[in-house]
């Protein structure tokens, strides 16, 4: 095999192996709200640390499967239009997400019944 190949396969080594335990990982700080019975919450300073330390692993996870399956680097010459294409399908994908979850938001405002309240 070439020299090229080898370090191809070794990128593509090293990048499964950081998604899995990437993975691993946000699995288990998702694990961790089942520590907590439903009749008693999780407090939410801890809620707020384990959600973002979901998120930054998944942006990281998204990262490395860019860099590393997608071979998409920062060189202006060779990947611009892989790029591009990447970037516009990211922004479609957005936009699909974005609206998706702003009509939900709308349905369930618009939606629900009130609470009634009585004063006793």
């Amino acid at each position: 095999m070439s020299e090229h190949i080898k370090q191809s396969i070794a990128f593509s080594v090293v990048g499964f192996l950081a998604s899995i335990i990437l993975t691993v990982l946000a699995f288990h700080m998702a694990d961790i709200f089942q520590m907590f019975p439903a009749t008693m919450p999780m407090p939410k300073p801890y809620f707020d640390k384990i959600l973002l330390g979901i998120l930054l692993l998944a942006l990281l996870q998204l990262v490395i499967q860019v860099r590393c399956f997608f071979r998409m680097g920062f060189n202006q010459d060779k990947d611009h239009w892989n790029l591009v294409s990447f970037l516009f399908t990211a922004i479609v994908l957005a936009i699909v997400v974005g609206g998706s979850l702003w009509i939900m938001h709308n349905l369930n405002e618009n939606m629900m019944d009130p609470v009634v309240t009585t004063d006793a």
